[in-house]
């Protein structure tokens, strides 16, 4: 059996076939470590599927791009039969790119889908062959609402995947914006009373086709918790524009610069407004409610570790707690640590990685310092996670198996008692023991003319002394660093949350930044660095939601909340639709009042 000739190990299988020198080369170790090379490379393709929009309505198309990452040769993939969609292929496209002498390439294979009915469409997994190897994407679903006519050249809505949502639970909103010629979009604005908004993902574009006109569109997609039960209402959105109309009668027959340009158009500012949507938000019961249930709603599972597994009474060991799943885990707290004598523990450090774009799947990783007071096997309960299952409706508890630590003593004194068990008897030479027949005593007390004993027989020499004390300074000296690292451990290290401080205080210079956006950021992150001191938490993942979230319930002023409101509104009206020099220059004056009014309640 011979190889498929578009594989790599052709190159050698057709060597080794050859004579002579081509034979000898295919026998070296320099080609084998090539075919491993090459094997390693085949092994790292992959093919995933990307969709331009998750969410249509019926006679909408959308796009579907299979994006094969690790080669540049791939043929088109064959599309599996969709029942009631039509598919048209757009055809291929491929990159690469090096970023610090990595190499990687990639190509996208561009589909066109429209379905028929209303029925919501599922795209099975689609195969890529890549010479000998096949590899194919993960399924997909696109939900298909009712179509909805419109007679505006602009218009927005929202959508929600859900009627009733769980008190604390976590879920996605998306805004679309559809329109023909717009420019200047400001961030959308949501009335939410109820609700509290976490983490947003980039807006993307999209194009699709209604009946015989081509619309663009601009996706939000937003994660919202419910604070509160009763009959809710997300929305309504609203997004400042300008709209751009063709002027009637304005193209001049002929004009060279309408050819190129286009015809002049009539700028009109407006704000297009969506419709509320109406959701009935429940509570967990109360009834069979466990004691330790901290509000997490959503589906977790827990894992723990501990390092070092064996150690010293009084050294400090670090437990890791990991929660994984869906829902609010970003917010979760788990009960608190069992009684237990044999352990003091300290809070550590927290963090989260999202799996998603909106921080709805992903793991948290929870810290904390075990400080064991007791020698031998000694076994430390980890705090279980006990949340509510939205979708079974009942308490489920997440339990990680206890860590087992092996403790030994701070110090041995079996040696100083062993040492007293010869006192009590007189001897023969007055020494305040028996000595051994023919033994010469190390130390020896005996009484003489005066106030205090000496010295006496056996070695002499100030070098005794300092042999007899060793010991006891030794064993002082264990005792001061056991209490010293028991003291380090029961401080937590502040040293991240300084450099936010620090950071916080190092405001850029005006026009430090290559263009406005950069200037933005950096003042942003300034604001973010105090709010992450503040709250100990990361700055990278403070966004305007945690004035509701975190910092009123903290304590924080109204009037410092409100102004914190204001400034985040700025910022995100400037990042979705960067302004001229002087706004940024106005954000920056507005950005200086904000961080001296928080260094006040630094100080208080």
């Amino acid at each position: 059996m011979e190889p498929n000739p578009q594989s790599p190990v052709a190159v050698l299988w057709n060597l080794w076939n050859g004579r002579g020198l081509y034979r000898r080369a295919a026998g070296t170790p320099v080609c084998w470590v090539l075919l491993l090379c090459m094997t390693v490379r085949l092994a790292a393709v992959d093919a995933r599927l990307v969709l331009d929009r998750e969410t249509i309505e019926a006679g909408e198309t959308f796009g579907l791009q299979v994006v094969v990452d690790g080669t540049q040769r791939t043929l088109q993939p064959a599309l599996p039969a969709i029942p009631g969609v039509r598919t048209r292929y757009l055809g291929p496209t491929s990159q690469m790119e090096s970023i610090n002498g990595q190499t990687s390439m990639k190509v996208v294979h561009r589909f066109l889908l429209k379905p028929d009915a209303t029925n919501d469409v599922e795209i099975p997994p689609i195969p890529v062959r890549v010479g000998n190897l096949t590899v194919s994407t993960r399924p997909g679903k696109v939900r298909v609402l009712p179509y909805e006519g419109h007679e505006d050249l602009v218009w927005a809505k929202l959508i929600l995947d859900r009627d009733e949502v769980v008190v604390g639970d976590s879920f996605p909103v998306e805004l679309q914006l559809y329109f023909q010629s717009i420019r200047d979009p400001s961030a959308p604005r949501f009335d939410l009373d109820g609700f509290v908004i976490g983490r947003s993902s980039q807006p993307t574009q999209a194009v699709t086709q209604r009946g015989e006109q081509s619309w663009s569109l601009v996706i939000w997609r937003f994660a919202v918790t419910a604070t509160k039960p009763g009959e809710l209402e997300v929305g309504p959105a609203e997004i400042d524009l300008t709209l751009l109309l063709a002027t009637p009668g304005s193209r001049r027959t002929g004009s060279m610069m309408d050819d190129f340009f286009g015809p002049p158009r009539e700028a009109r500012r407006m704000t297009v407004k969506t419709l509320g949507h109406k959701v009935r938000a429940i509570a967990p019961p109360a009834v069979g409610r466990p004691s330790g249930f901290a509000g997490a709603v959503g589906r977790f599972r827990m894992a723990a570790s501990v390092s070092p597994k064996s150690l010293t009474v009084g050294d400090p060991a670090t437990v890791k707690i990991r929660v994984e799943g869906r829902g609010g885990i970003e917010r979760l707290d788990l009960a608190p640590w069992p009684e237990d004598p044999s352990f003091r523990v300290y809070p550590g450090t927290n963090g989260f990685v999202a799996a998603d774009a909106l921080g709805l799947v992903g793991s948290k990783s929870i810290e904390s310092i075990v400080v064991p007071e007791r020698p031998g096997t000694l076994r430390l309960a980890i705090p279980p996670l006990v949340y509510f299952d939205p979708e079974s409706r009942r308490y489920e508890t997440a339990t990680a198996p206890d860590l087992v630590l092996q403790v030994k003593p701070a110090t041995n004194v079996a040696a100083l008692h062993a040492a007293g068990q010869g006192s009590g008897g007189t001897g023969a030479s007055g020494t305040n023991g028996p000595t051994l027949t023919g033994a010469v005593p190390v130390m020896e007390w005996r009484l003489k003319p005066g106030t205090s004993p000496v010295l006496g027989v056996g070695w002499s020499g100030t070098w005794v002394a300092a042999v007899a004390t060793t010991p006891w300074l030794a064993w002082v000296g264990i005792a001061v660093v056991g209490e010293f690292r028991r003291r380090r451990a029961a401080r937590p290290a502040p040293p991240q949350r300084h450099r936010w401080l620090a950071e916080s205080r190092s405001l850029p210079a005006p026009g430090s930044g290559a263009d406005p956006t950069t200037e933005l950021a950096q003042l942003s992150r300034t604001v973010r660095c105090w709010l992450g001191w503040w709250l100990d938490q990361s700055p990278d993942g403070i966004s305007s939601g945690v004035i509701e979230e975190a910092l009123r319930p903290r304590g924080l002023p109204s009037e410092v909340c409100d102004a914190l409101a204001e400034w985040f509104g700025a910022y995100e009206s400037l990042r979705f639709a960067p302004g001229s020099q002087a706004d940024v220059a106005e954000f920056r004056r507005r950005t200086e009042a904000l961080l001296a009014r928080l260094r006040e309640e630094e100080r208080s």
